[in-house]
């Protein structure tokens, strides 16, 4: 069965500093939001991978981060998705930067809109 246009959710409901596999092979992400209950600033990182295992925190570089404020939404959407061809793999953390991984003080509410 073929979506077409639009996208389908994935939710994740507890994301931290575990690597998640959201999806194996060409997905897009074409949305998202996040709810941040902590009391710092903690992002979502985004890997072109086919597995969890493909990932090690702290090690292997984002293809992509978004990042809310202390107690706070964010999300947005793209015009052209972005495009992850082994599959897509996320987790959260309170730095952007690769080598600064350490888990969010809170858990992250995330909803993505996964697209073809």
């Amino acid at each position: 069965m073929s979506r077409g246009t639009g996208s389908a959710p994935n939710f994740q409901s507890a994301l931290t500093d575990t690597a998640v596999l959201v999806k194996t092979g060409k997905v897009s992400l074409c949305g998202w939001f996040q709810y941040n209950a902590g009391n710092a600033a903690a992002y979502i990182r985004f890997f072109d991978a086919a597995a969890a295992a493909d990932v090690a925190l702290g090690t292997t570089a984002c293809d992509y981060a978004v990042g809310s404020a202390t107690v706070n939404f964010s999300q947005g959407t793209f015009c052209r998705p972005l495009q992850f061809t082994k599959g897509m793999v996320v987790a959260a953390c309170n730095d952007v930067v690769t080598a600064n991984h350490v888990a969010p003080n809170a858990t992250q509410i995330v909803t993505l809109a996964l697209g073809e």
